[in-house]
């Protein structure tokens, strides 16, 4: 048997193999993630995606109306990062700010970390 020939028949025997771990679809299977949020303190700020992208007086008004100070802009997603001055929790404010017309989503700035 050619070298090649045996690579072939391990890689078919991996693939052919490989099948046999597949959970079956009505056994209850455990997710772990990988990802948890980084909690030292309460998020003071939230990400805002807005359905259409508003100039900055437009962001800054809307901001004033919900006690939130614009930060930041992350350009490639066209998400803001809005600073909370109210002192009230990013969850309270997300929960108004996604029932304005105007927000595609808001979420709590929390740091991600990959354990």
């Amino acid at each position: 048997m050619t070298p090649c020939m045996r690579g072939f028949a391990v890689l078919t025997t991996v693939l052919a193999l490989g099948g046999c771990a597949i959970a079956h679809p009505t056994a209850p299977v455990a997710a772990t993630s990988r990802l948890s949020t980084q909690s030292l303190r309460a998020p003071t700020e939230v990400l805002i995606k807005f359905r259409t992208r508003p100039d900055q007086q437009a962001v800054e008004a809307f901001g004033s109306e919900y006690g939130l100070r614009p930060k930041d802009l992350i350009a490639t997603i066209d998400v803001y990062v809005m600073t909370i001055l109210t002192g009230e929790e990013a969850t309270v404010i997300v929960t108004r700010l996604q029932r304005s017309p105007l927000v595609e989503y808001a979420e709590p700035n929390h740091r991600l970390t990959i354990q």
